[in-house]
């Protein structure tokens, strides 16, 4: 009985010992929202909780008042919070504990000229702790000092350059380095004003660009300017919101526009963004018609950049290159979620804050052990130290051993540290083509130096077999006409080659000299339907369309089949009310004949692929347009020796089928759509008289 006691005490020592030892970061925090990274390609990728709920800070049970419909939020380098308290036309500073310290505006005495404020939706404070408040309603700027002492306020600034008709109605203010300021005054679309420090205007900053549909752009292009009287004008949109960096970068939001709704601005209003036409909106959701509305954007010490959307309350954190760290948070009432974010901040301890204007409260949020290890990584990454991040990434890995960043920056790591097969190993588990290629072309070019004799010597012997077994198998297989059946195959890839390379007198004997099958038709477009199920399974990892999971083989086949049988038919039906020649069979079996480029080069070309990089990817496609352009060219000499038509009556019969293939094609998709409406309406019809009858 001892000796069963004791092994019980020992094994709880040991489990007591292993939960002491597991890494904090292994714990994986629950939090009442998604949390993910989305990849370059829009694939949606879980990741652990970032952030996790901290606290709520609001005023309901303080002396002060419940906040009511505040729109900004601003924490200075002291950890103390301004909110811009809009309904209680107030300035709330509170300490990081929501215990409030002064509120500014709102004595009683005070009149406009003294400082009261009138739904303040703006705050900013400068490093000395002046004050400066986006009095909307009193249209200007106020400045208090760091005791809570109005100053001075900041009028309607004169300028010819404002125009006559100007309404200045500030809502957001940053103020930079040499005391300027950058105004988002409402219903502004030219961008953000810039005022000196005493007030005076010195121009527009930063403007958006007007976007435009392909439809305005061709109105715009060939409607003169008479015609184009009456018609909607498209203006650049408003910014919503201002932020500035702790290195003195201008980032900006705006909601309504398909790309670039956050921009990040150097000192002349470029935007500094790797990719100028950017759009941050998510992919991952399905949500209709409702677009997501990015209100704030926050940065911290380390550069990364967490934007907010008000629509779905998800943030966004990207470094400051750009790429996206992972995504969370959720609307909702519950404790971690938000009704309707309206601003977002950041302390010096990476904590975030989002203020709520409907719930009237500010959620905080704090980073868990797998954001900060990633801050640490990525730190060094940005900053060009690949080896010193590696093992910092590598201790994501063990939280994380899929998340894409770990792995793209230790693949960055090895290939600089010239492990080019180690490299290449990360690169292809983050699924980053462009790093592989780089180590590929580095790890090619040395095998290509240390074994160039063993290369060539092997390339000629197979360019020699090659050549011995063609001139072997021509002897093999000549055969009379009237050989069996079983030998026609050789037959078949003769005479495809024939038509290919002589398509006048290839299409001519298929029509006229008895030379088409249909037989034959069905093994060609087998062999091509074959072909493109390889041109998923056979090319390397640079050249592949996409992850073999993520193909749609039903898809693959489908998109096989249906340009044969749809050029054929309608092609027929044209040729057909258009003294056309040709019958059914003769399009059918002429068609097939068409795709004989892809049947006899693509094989080939995906192989190549394994010796190609990326840099190489420009010949890649000059061959498979080659082999288009053929394939095409292959069509219009089908359609005039098929049919015997003339130059003009061909071209004018293969544009008239490829307009009509657009049509059903069209129509199909309409005719789906309505039967897809007309079965669910069907189905709520049944639901209801169900529920009725019950």
């Amino acid at each position: 009985m001892r000796r069963l006691w004791g092994k019980q005490a020992l094994l709880l020592m040991v489990l007591v010992i292993l939960a002491i030892m597991q890494p904090a970061e292994e714990v994986q925090a629950k939090v009442p929202y998604p949390n993910y990274l989305l990849s370059p390609d829009g694939l949606f990728l879980p990741v652990p909780a970032p952030y996790v709920p901290d606290s709520m800070i609001l005023l309901d049970d303080k002396t002060e008042g419940a906040f009511k419909k505040p729109q900004d939020l601003f924490i200075d380098k002291n950890n103390r919070l301004y909110v811009a308290d809009t309904g209680n036309n107030r300035i709330v500073m509170m300490d990081d504990q929501g215990n409030v310290l002064r509120t500014y505006g709102t004595d009683e005495s005070l009149t406009k000229e003294s400082g009261k404020l009138s739904e303040p939706r703006g705050v900013f404070v400068a490093d000395d702790g002046t004050l400066f408040v986006a009095d909307t309603g009193n249209k200007r700027l106020a400045e208090f000092d760091p005791n809570g002492t109005f100053v001075r306020s900041f009028e309607q600034p004169d300028s010819e350059l404002l125009g006559a008709d100007f309404v200045y109605q500030p809502v957001k203010v940053v103020m930079d380095s040499r005391g300027f300021f950058y105004v988002v005054s409402q219903g502004t679309q030219k961008g953000l004003m810039m005022l000196d420090p005493e007030g005076k205007f010195r121009g527009f900053f930063g403007a958006n660009k007007v976007q435009i549909s392909f439809v305005d752009a061709l109105v715009h292009t060939f409607y003169s300017k008479d015609q184009r009287k009456g018609k909607i004008v498209n203006l650049p949109y408003s910014f919503n919101n201002v932020a500035l960096s702790p290195n003195g970068f201008i980032y900006t939001t705006t909601t309504g526009q398909a790309s670039k709704q956050v921009r990040k601005l150097n000192a002349v209003g470029g935007d500094i963004f790797p990719n100028d036409s950017r759009d941050f909106s998510d992919k991952s959701f399905h949500y209709g018609t409702l677009i997501q509305n990015f209100v704030d954007v926050a940065i911290d010490r380390r550069s990364n950049m967490t934007i907010i959307d008000k629509q779905y309350g998800r943030m966004y954190q990207y470094d400051e290159m750009g790429r996206m760290l992972y995504a969370f948070g959720s609307n909702g009432s519950g404790y971690g979620m938000t009704s309707a974010p309206v601003a977002l901040e950041v302390d010096e301890q990476g904590n975030l804050y989002v203020l709520d204007e409907v719930r009237n409260l500010i959620q905080t949020f704090s980073p868990t052990p797998f954001a900060n290890l990633v801050h640490e990584a990525n730190e060094l990454y940005v900053q060009g130290k690949y080896t010193e991040s590696f093992e910092p990434w590598k201790r994501v890995r063990q939280v994380d051993s899929f998340y894409e960043l770990a792995l793209q920056a230790m693949g960055q790591s090895k290939l600089r540290q010239e492990e080019y097969t180690a490299a290449m190993e990360y690169f292809k588990a983050a699924y980053d083509k462009s790093g592989f290629s780089d180590a590929y072309y580095e790890a090619r070019r040395i095998i290509a130096r240390e074994h160039f004799g063993t290369i060539a010597t092997t390339s000629v012997i197979v360019m020699m077999l090659i050549y011995l077994f063609y001139k072997w198998n021509a002897r093999r297989w000549r055969v009379r006409p009237e050989s069996k059946p079983l030998l026609r195959m050789p037959r078949l890839i003769k005479q495809m080659f024939f038509v290919m390379m002589h398509p006048v007198q290839g299409f001519e004997a298929l029509r006229y000299e008895g030379k088409g099958r249909l037989g034959d038709a069905f093994i060609i477009i087998g062999a091509y339907l074959v072909i493109s199920v390889l041109g998923y399974l056979i090319p390397s990892f640079l050249y592949e369309p996409m992850p073999l999971q993520s193909v749609n083989w039903q898809a693959v086949i489908r998109n096989a089949l249906l340009p044969w049988v749809l050029w054929s038919v309608v092609n027929y039906g044209i040729t057909s009310i258009s003294s056309g020649e040709g019958r059914i069979r003769d399009v059918f079996i002429g068609t097939a004949y068409c795709f004989t480029p892809f049947v006899f080069f693509s094989v080939p070309l995906l192989l190549l692929t394994h010796v190609l990089s990326l840099n190489e990817m420009k010949f890649y496609d000059l061959f498979q347009q080659v082999m288009l352009l053929w394939t095409i060219l292959l069509i219009f000499i089908k359609v005039r020796e098929t049919h015997s038509y003339d130059t003009g009556k061909a071209i004018g019969v293969t544009l008239a089928t490829a307009i009509g293939c657009v049509i059903v094609i069209t129509l199909y998709i309409v005719l789906y759509g309505m039967a897809i409406n007309l079965a669910d309406f069907a189905q709520q019809i049944v639901k209801e008289v169900s529920y009725i009858g019950a």
